[in-house]
């Protein structure tokens, strides 16, 4: 009868854990011991100079004609370039979308970046036609 007066919480007793004895265990007798500092490398030896780009004999220094004219038509704003916003939020976008905005160099809502007119970039922007707009 006196078991049955005892209140029985319903719980388990804890089950009490021994004390680490002095021995190791077989995990920690089989660990490699710490290594030491590692000898610091020997210095690499300088390399050699390279040689200015030195002019073939009979060739000639100045600019061709062609590149004159290239950089005489030179403008800030390049004939095949568009101008690509991001107008809609990456929140719920999928990894490659985000990847994708973030090729085209766009991180803020309502930014616009100016790219070449290329296959390349059109590509990408059609890959994500409902995040972005091309103004021009």
């Amino acid at each position: 009868m006196a078991e049955s007066s005892k209140k029985s919480s319903g719980r388990k007793p804890k089950a009490t854990t021994k004390k680490a004895s002095g021995k190791k265990t077989a995990s920690q007798a089989t660990r490699a011991p710490a290594k030491s500092a590692k000898p610091a490398k020997p210095a690499k030896p300088a390399k050699p100079a390279k040689p200015a780009n030195l002019v073939a004999p009979g060739e000639s220094v100045a600019p061709t004609a062609k590149a004159l004219a290239g950089a005489a038509s030179h403008s800030p704003k390049p004939s095949g370039a568009i101008r690509i916003q991001l107008v809609r939020s990456l929140i719920g976008s999928t990894l490659h979308q985000r990847a994708v905005v973030a090729g085209l160099g766009l991180r803020r809502l309502n930014q616009t970046v100016e790219r070449k007119d290329t296959r390349e970039i059109r590509g990408m922007v059609a890959k994500v036609p409902h995040l972005v707009h091309i103004l021009s």
